[in-house]
């Protein structure tokens, strides 16, 4: 039981990076096609309060997925790694938290004093707390890949590639938007972060083929520095 457990967790985290992207694509297009029929209503409060409810809900459904796969990327980069590295690990992850916290408190703060504006904060602070993952993510893999620390996941270059791919985007974006706000909707960027989630598939799936060729439960378990062996050896879920 304990194993069927723990092999539902690790396929379970194979798929959510793709039902991540599936979930904000769509919510994506149904947020552009209320602004392209409603073109005409270019100034209008309610075109914009139905976009930010649709994207509100997008973000609702979306959340727990990302947070699923967030905390077991989290377990991940914990094996084998020292002291100081795994106090870094929480650090990132603590300075993550701060924003989606704040922006919630606040967004209760504002829908309990009758404001309409706590649907824009929670999302805005999914949104912060994700790019803030995303660089932070980003600049510790490349770390732990210069140091060569946890090798077999790193021995491919195409995953810190495809990291800095989305997440270098939205600083453009973010200027455009700023500068510019009529030219891009806010909810396009939500795209480049739940991208950044596919670059988790590769490590996920060499846990879940771990996990199936070996009769530990729930770790340690791990696998060789190269990838394409499959001799396991201390790796914790």
């Amino acid at each position: 039981m304990g194993k069927t457990a723990a092999l539902f967790l690790d396929r379970s985290l194979l798929i959510l990076p793709f039902t991540a992207t599936l979930t904000m694509i769509i919510t994506i297009v149904i947020c552009y096609l209320n602004d392209i029929l409603n073109v005409q209503q270019t100034f209008s409060k309610t075109r914009y309060d139905r976009i930010d409810n649709i994207l509100f809900v997008g973000v609702t459904i979306l959340f727990p997925q990302i947070l699923v796969i967030v905390i077991g990327r989290f377990r991940s980069l914990l094996e084998n790694q020292s002291v100081i590295n795994r106090i870094n690990v929480y650090i990132i992850h603590v300075i993550v938290a701060i924003p989606l916290i704040g922006l919630l408190i606040l967004a209760g703060t504002d829908k309990i004093s009758g404001g309409h504006d706590w649907q824009m904060f929670s999302w805005v602070g999914v949104l912060i707390s994700l790019y803030l993952y995303c660089i932070l993510h980003t600049i510790y893999v490349f770390y732990l890949y210069i140091r060569e620390r946890n090798a077999f996941q790193w021995s491919k270059i195409m995953g810190p590639i495809w990291f800095v791919v989305c997440t270098v985007p939205v600083i453009p974006c973010t200027i455009i938007l700023e500068i510019y706000y009529s030219h891009i909707q806010p909810y396009f960027i939500f795209i480049f972060p739940v991208l950044y989630c596919l670059g988790f598939v590769y490590p996920f799936w060499l846990r879940a083929k771990a996990r199936n060729r070996s009769s530990v439960v729930l770790g340690p378990l791990t696998f060789l520095n190269d990838p394409d062996q499959e001799t396991l050896v201390n790796f914790p879920i």
